[in-house]
């Protein structure tokens, strides 16, 4: 039997039947149709755990197994980061975490796009180092001047030099690219056993296609080798590669989910992983993927009740915005499709970030109304404390009848603990907004992106971490017929 997330979130979109039925249905794919998996080497960790492995790589999974490695992953975990002045991520703990990013090629600027750079990526990353909302952190590119065969090993780099957050080590394309970022992971937290122990970076992978895994999943083996917390990334949309019935959509994704959830835990019982989809939808009328839709917010929802009904940690990728800039738009299909996986019991919401334009583009100034949002939903996933203090019975009783609290001790202490302040927002009467510039938002999230770029910077590697990271990297530029010229910051 599956278990169970203990406490209940304060938003449901399914019932405790509808998951049992979504549960079932994903067995019967899971048992008569199966997985493929492309990988030589996934195939042989389920031939050794006596599953039948067709000759097209098709995996087909008993239901017993599935129960067995649900029951092995475990429900909570802690990532470190690399220096302890920041934030720890914590998982299946009832806390909320955000991250930024993903891998786009274009920055948008003053409304314009161009190819991004390395230093595209050191900026990006600092930034999001010095935006506390943002509990890990990411490179957020996908640069043009880095060449693809040693873009994992510069990608890294580029990252844990600008931010001393949790970090994906990277995405994982096959088994040389898993073992670098494995072994980069080890130099720059001081060995092998203290990447297990403190899980500062993980491994991420996607499906090669609908119920069909490739050469990627070595992140899942690696990772789990390592003891990396890996993150199971479907990316499944209404109407095309699944279901377009948000019901069927997700029976096929929980059933690709599973799958790898069995690869990573026969190889290691007891590794992190992390239920992490990233869903969407056929826009029929425009014949493109999209993602800031009402159905993707139910289906991230959904999609945490599952990992909660298994005791998997969640990581939900949701905040993508189909707008090109940022705007109402943008600003509403963040907010809807942020808030419901939220309410729901999400873990962490992640690439929340910046992304504009379908995840086509990054912009700055989105990342910085992205972190206010994300300030939004963290103080409404807080909720309501009722102890004895916050009922305020005694202070009710202290004022007249007609009187005010405004100032009150009780409001004075309480006030910055209980109330959000934003700090692009502009709460003031319209005299006073005329009065100091009549600023627009965008005006302000630009003038904040700059205050932080010229003030933040992470805190550094020590010396003789820097000096071995180098090598390795160094080492894997060679490997790889390619220079290699160390980043410093500026």
């Amino acid at each position: 039997m599956p278990k169970h997330r203990e406490g209940s979130p304060c938003l449901t979109v399914l019932t405790e039947d509808d998951l049992t039925r979504i549960h079932e249905a994903t067995l019967t794919v899971l048992e008569r149709k199966g997985v493929r998996f492309s990988l030589g080497e996934a195939q042989d960790v389920f031939r050794e755990a006596g599953l039948s492995v067709d000759a097209e790589g098709g995996v087909r999974f008993p239901p017993d197994v599935i129960a067995e490695v649900i029951q092995s992953a475990p429900s909570e975990f802690t990532r470190q980061p690399r220096d302890p002045s920041y934030e720890p991520v914590r998982y299946g703990q009832g806390t909320l975490s955000f991250t930024s990013g993903s891998t786009p090629i274009y920055v948008l600027e003053k409304g314009r796009l161009r190819t991004a750079t390395r230093n595209d990526i050191a900026a990006y990353t600092r930034l999001v180092d010095g935006l506390p909302n943002f509990t890990s952190a990411n490179g957020g590119f996908w640069a043009q001047d880095i060449p693809p065969s040693i873009y994992h090993a510069v990608y890294f780099e580029l990252m844990v030099k600008n931010t001393a957050k949790p970090i994906p080590a990277g995405d994982v394309l096959n088994k040389t690219i898993a073992e670098d970022l494995v072994r980069l992971a080890a130099i720059v937290l001081g060995g092998e056993s203290e990447s297990a122990e403190k899980k500062t970076f993980s491994l991420a992978a996607c499906p090669h296609a609908a119920c069909h895994w490739g050469a990627n999943v070595a992140a899942f083996i690696e990772g789990a080798k390592a003891g990396m917390p890996v993150k199971i990334m479907p990316m499944p949309f209404a109407g095309s590669t699944h279901p377009v019935t948000l019901a069927g959509l997700l029976v096929q994704a929980n059933a690709e989910i599973l799958s790898c959830v069995a690869l990573n835990q026969l190889v290691r019982p007891g590794a992190p992983v992390l239920y992490a989809p990233y869903p969407g939808v056929m826009d029929m009328s425009a014949a493109n993927h999209v993602y800031g839709t009402p159905e993707s917010a139910l289906l991230a929802a959904a999609f945490v009740q599952l990992a909660r009904r298994y005791g998997i940690p969640s990581d939900v990728v949701v905040g993508t915005t189909d707008a090109k800039l940022p705007d109402g738009q943008a600003a509403y299909e963040k907010m809807m499709t942020g808030l419901l996986p939220a309410l729901a019991g999400a873990d962490e919401i992640a690439l929340f970030g910046g992304l504009v334009s379908m995840a086509e583009a990054i912009s700055l100034e989105q990342l910085m109304i992205d972190h206010e949002i994300a300030g939004n939903i963290l103080r409404m996933h807080r909720g309501i404390d009722t102890r004895s203090g916050a009922l305020a019975v005694d202070e009710i009783l202290s004022v007249p009848i007609g009187g005010n609290f405004l100032d009150h001790p009780h409001t004075l202490n309480r006030f910055r603990d209980e109330l959000f302040m934003p700090s692009l927002a502009d709460r003031r009467v319209r005299s006073d907004w005329e009065r100091h510039g009549a600023t627009t938002l965008i005006e302000r999230a630009v003038q904040a992106k700059d205050s932080v770029l010229e003030s933040h910077e992470a805190p550094p590697l020590p010396e003789d971490t820097l000096r071995a990271l180098d090598d390795e990297l160094r080492r894997i530029c060679k490997r790889e017929n390619q220079d290699f010229t160390p980043f410093r910051p500026s």
